[in-house]
């Protein structure tokens, strides 16, 4: 510590040698009066004095003595409370340049006179304790007695005498000094006084050391959040971590911007969700704030894409050809709600096609249409669209079997058909038409069946209707004409059938001996087990028998004692020339000889009935018992 210059005189009885102190051995010169300045209350100082030893006189130390300064701690004093010693001082041994005081002869020093000693020997370290009471000044003086030399020679006092020489120090004293935390560091100037941190150390520079700063470090980014993609509708996640050097409980995460919603869990690290429920994108910010400095923030984007819509695209066929088929969309779906908010849009083309061009806003709300094909057998492709707000799609097709329909025939006249004729002039007109769902789409061809075995009449290609067709039956019949129209596509085609017609011959009637009840006569009666001979006489329009025919004959009852059934006798001919029910020709007459004994009753009256290809002839009889 600084101190004052002290310069010392010690007379001696014998050496006239000069000892000098010099309270304060950083300094230069000799100081007598140094100020300790101000220390604490009871603090120890310890200052040094270092002495310095002048060759003067004609009797003075010789080379290789010492000479020591003893303390003198009756010539010492202290302040009330505060206390002073010191150790014993020494200089020398002199060195070889100090003259011998006799061998000089007149003992002078010499000329040059050799320097002073200071560099060799000990000094003399002074101990000062203040005292506990604060203020000042407070003097403390330090003094040392007479020097003695030694060893001693033989021209030379065993001593020095003279006057005692001394160094005064002064100090103040501070008031007391309050160290709580015994870290060395007074409580006043301490930034954490209740924690013991030498080192002061205050990271924030906030003035409170770091030790006692429970919020001492500004949040760090430790994990930046990934960005999140996904598709619209699903819940796009992402999550990241701050840091602080205090503890993350000090955190507080947040979302600074941005959609979604940011989770703080609690231990620095956060977690961000969001529910899509559209395509879009964005930029959000979280931010780290431990409410006292500057915050941290981290970014991340998000994007969620458009999903195209999907659904089931189905169909209401097989239909026949001309007929409308529904086309539809089910089962849509659309993870937007945005989306599905909006309304699904739909593109149709029945004939496959190209949809290109369909957006949402030319496309439509209705998710079916109809198609109409008109032609068949055929495999049909119908595609469609959904569309959502986005334009997004997803392009369907779907398979119509359109099955062929046979064409709808009608005979719309057959004149001249049916009544009596002649043969050989039996001519009718024939006129028919169709409908057909693939119209001109589909070449026609007919076929007429006359019915009565000659050739069909064909044609490869018609249109409807056909209104003039002429044939020549020969007499008889019955016939059913049939017209069938094909429309050149596999598969049998659409057909009409007249009804029966006959071109008939002249029947004389049912001849002797059986009365003919269609001519009003009364009906014959025969006796009953005997043979009735039943004739006909068949005759064209010129009155020529007509042989090779084949009538039939049946016996009804009509009344009798037992009461008619409707049904048809069983009969049989006494003749061997008839075969079962078929009569035969014989000069110009049909005849059948029915054994009246085949009938049921004996006692009854019956109907005969001739059919073949005339008008049916019809008479009574009855019979008797023998």
């Amino acid at each position: 510590m600084a101190v004052g210059a002290l310069a010392l005189l010690f007379v001696g009885v014998a050496l006239a040698d000069t000892v000098q102190p010099d309270g304060d051995i950083v300094s230069s010169g000799n100081q007598t009066s140094v100020s300790l300045g101000t220390v604490p209350p009871g603090a120890t100082l310890t200052p040094t004095v270092r002495f310095y030893l002048t060759c003067d006189g004609k009797s003075h130390a010789d080379s290789g003595q010492t000479v020591t300064i003893p303390f003198k701690a009756s010539a010492s004093s202290a302040p009330s409370g505060g206390s002073v010693s010191a150790t014993d001082g020494s200089i020398g041994p002199a060195p070889g340049a100090w003259p011998d005081d006799v061998a000089t002869g007149s003992g002078n020093c010499g000329s040059p006179a050799p320097a002073p000693l200071s560099s060799v020997g000990s000094d003399s370290t002074v101990t000062i304790v203040a005292p506990l009471t604060p203020g000042g000044p407070y003097t403390y003086t330090v003094a040392w007695g007479q020097s003695t030399l030694a060893p001693s020679g033989n021209n030379d006092t065993s001593s020095i005498t003279g006057s005692v020489s001394s160094v005064t120090y002064t100090l103040s004293v501070s008031a007391p000094v309050t160290d709580t935390d015994g870290d060395g560091v007074a409580d006043a100037s301490d930034n954490c006084p209740t924690v013991a941190n030498a080192d002061q150390a205050d990271a924030d520079a906030d003035g409170t050391g770091d030790a006692c700063d429970s919020n001492a470090f500004a949040p760090a980014l430790v994990t930046a959040g990934p960005d999140a993609d996904g598709n619209e509708g699903a819940t796009l996640t992402t999550a990241g971590a701050f840091s602080d050097a205090d503890g993350n409980g000090t955190l507080a995460i947040s979302k600074q911007s941005g959609a979604g919603t940011v989770t703080d869990n609690g231990d620095g690290t956060w977690s961000w969700s969001l529910p899509t429920t559209d395509n879009g994108f964005g930029t959000i910010v979280v931010q780290a704030s431990d409410g006292e400095h500057t915050v941290v923030t981290d970014s991340f984007a998000w994007s969620a894409a458009n999903v195209d819509p999907t659904g089931t695209l189905g169909n209401s066929g097989p239909v026949d050809e001309g007929s409308p088929v529904t086309v539809s969309f089910a089962n849509q779906v659309d993870p937007s709600s945005a989306d599905t908010s909006a309304g699904l849009h739909y593109a149709f083309d029945c004939d496959n096609g190209d949809l290109s061009g369909a957006t949402y806003a030319s496309s439509g709300t209705d998710s079916s249409t109809t198609c109409t094909f008109p032609d068949g057998p055929a495999t049909e492709i119908v595609k469609a669209r959904i569309i959502d707000k986005d334009d997004g799609y997803t392009e369907y097709t779907t398979t119509v079997v359109v099955d062929d329909v046979k064409p709808t025939v009608t005979i719309d006249s057959l004149s001249g058909s049916g009544g009596t004729a002649c043969i050989g002039g039996n001519a009718v007109t024939l006129g028919f038409s169709w409908t057909d769902p693939a119209g001109a789409n589909d070449v026609y061809a007919y076929d007429v069946d006359w019915g009565d075995g000659s050739a069909n009449t064909t044609a490869a290609s018609a249109t409807s209707p056909v209104g003039s067709l002429t044939h020549t039956y020969a007499a008889g019949g019955p016939y059913t004409v049939q017209v069938t129209v094909n429309d050149e596509d596999p598969g049998t085609g659409g057909t009409a059938s007249s009804s029966a017609f006959s071109f008939l011959y002249n029947v004389s009637g049912v001849l002797q001996p059986v009365n003919d009840t269609q001519a009003k006569n009364d009906p014959s009666v025969f006796k009953y087990g005997g043979t009735i001979p039943v004739k006909i006489r068949v005759t064209d329009c010129d009155g020529l028998v007509v042989p090779g025919l084949a009538p039939q004959i049946a016996v009804k009852k009509v009344s009798g004692t037992t009461p008619p059934t409707g049904l048809d006798e069983t009969i049989s001919s006494t003749s061997g020339a008839d075969t079962g029910t078929t009569m035969r020709y014989s000069d110009g007459l049909y005849i059948y000889n029915l054994a009246t004994k085949s009938l049921a009753d004996a006692s009854a009256t019956y109907e005969i009935r001739i059919t073949g290809p005339f008008a049916t002839v019809t008479t009574q009889f009855g019979t008797r018992s023998k």
